[in-house]
């Protein structure tokens, strides 16, 4: 079954993912579209008892809570940030947008393809 979820009163089904913001982005997006998903401001978000996040969407503050009875166990997930020039990462949010993507899905997608990389042979 997929999860469920509620904002502002209205209840989201999403597809599952192993990452939790995947979802959020999933749910941001329906209700306010990728280029909201794409700047909103987490403020918070916890993996138990229950999924739930806290941010703000268009300069107002949403909670995104999971409507379930199971606690569901998630790895801890932390923002990080990197610096790259604003150029560039420009250029990578509207390739993103254009191919209906999330540009930070697409990071944490090649940060675990790079960790599970053999070391080249000397």
């Amino acid at each position: 079954m997929s999860p469920r979820f509620t904002l502002a009163g209205t209840t989201y089904t999403v597809r599952e993912s192993p990452d939790f913001t995947v979802m959020v982005n999933q749910i941001i997006t329906k209700r306010f579209g990728p280029a909201a998903a794409r700047d909103r401001q987490d403020i918070h978000e916890t993996d138990l008892p229950v999924r739930s996040w806290a941010g703000i969407v268009n300069g107002t503050t949403y909670t995104i809570t999971e409507l379930t009875d199971q606690p569901s166990p998630r790895p801890t997930m932390r923002a990080r940030s990197l610096r790259v020039s604003d150029v560039t990462w420009q250029a990578a949010q509207d390739a993103a947008d254009e191919r209906g993507e999330v540009l930070s899905e697409e990071i944490r997608k090649f940060l675990v393809r790079y960790g599970n990389k053999k070391p080249a042979q000397k």
